[in-house]
């Protein structure tokens, strides 16, 4: 095991963790029993429910910038508010709010096998251009858009926001944030060899994962599933991809940031040391992980707010 992570929590963690059966119905099950034994999250005046998520809002201003966030989970975990009305990643999106300030959307996208390719895609591009037209039922107006997600749900921010891009530009985000995002389901990377078991995340997991969402290993390589495999990436918007050391997915990563970058399209790109795969959740047992967090949460901010408030010309 190496001696360079981040704290003693992630080795723990590390430490403990076991492959578990590969069945959705029992990953959902643990995904609910950890949830429940997790702390709420900052608390804030308003959080309300609307047609295509949850709505987490630091202020009560009447525009603000807003975070549309796509959840991790393999394209098949953790979706819907089966705890009490309370969404597993309801505490993330209450700390990515806090740390950055910024109004964070939920998106309570179809989950595979149910739902496989491209439900989940479809459903982000709906609400993205839900809250883009500033719909009565949000309770104000978004200044300016980002659109992120973790893992699984990184591959779907991107891709929403390609196709966006692509088909209704006046809908496309003005930032992409991108959190230990799979990019490249067909890659061979060196990561997915070298942290590929024994660091949380195994890769018969992502294969399995892979395989719910796009059940033909052949479509795996196809730009609509993989968005590193897209020739559009320079229509991206300014786009943040924050990896993590030990993580399997770090070097498609770093790859994608890599080939946006080349677009000319502006990439803020980082690299957390000593951490894993899934760190967003893990903030109460690793300090080091709680830092990061909120290091990708004021990145966001800071080109939202950017672009919300242009410098002045000279």
């Amino acid at each position: 095991m190496p001696s360079d992570f981040a704290d003693s929590g992630i080795a723990g963690f590390v430490a403990n963790a076991s492959l578990g059966p590969l069945d959705v119905a029992a990953m959902r099950a643990g995904v609910d029993a950890r949830a429940r034994a997790r702390g709420r999250g900052p608390e804030f005046a308003r959080v309300f429910d609307v047609p295509a998520g949850r709505v987490y809002r630091p202020d009560d201003t009447a525009e603000g910038p807003v975070l549309v966030w796509l959840h991790g989970g393999g394209w098949s975990i953790g979706g819907g508010w089966s705890i009490g009305g309370v969404t597993p990643f309801d505490r993330v999106c209450r700390r990515l709010a806090a740390a950055s300030g910024v109004s964070v959307f939920l998106v309570d996208y179809r989950l595979a096998p149910e739902h496989p390719w491209p439900a989940a895609i479809d459903d982000a591009v709906e609400a993205i251009v839900w809250l883009t037209a500033a719909p009565a039922e949000l309770g104000f107006r978004a200044s300016a858009v980002a659109v992120g997600g973790d893992s699984a749900g990184g591959t779907v921010a991107a891709q929403a926001t390609l196709r966006l891009a692509r088909e209704m530009p006046a809908h496309r985000p003005d930032v992409l944030a991108l959190c230990y995002a799979n990019t490249d389901l067909a890659g061979d990377y060196p990561s997915r060899v070298h942290k590929g078991h024994g660091f949380g995340l195994d890769l018969e997991v992502t294969e399995f994962f892979n395989h719910q969402w796009v059940p033909d290993r052949a479509q795996w390589s196809a730009p609509g599933v993989s968005p590193l495999r897209s020739d559009a990436l320079g229509t991206l918007p300014p786009t943040i991809v924050v990896t993590a050391e030990h993580d399997q997915l770090h070097d498609e990563g770093k790859a994608f940031a890599d080939r946006v970058a080349a677009e000319h399209v502006l990439v803020r790109y980082r690299d957390e040391p000593g951490l894993i795969h899934n760190f967003l959740m893990l903030d109460e047992i690793s300090p080091a992980a709680g830092e990061a967090a909120d290091r990708f949460a004021r990145d966001v901010a800071d080109l939202l707010r950017q672009i919300s408030s242009p410098a002045p010309r000279s």
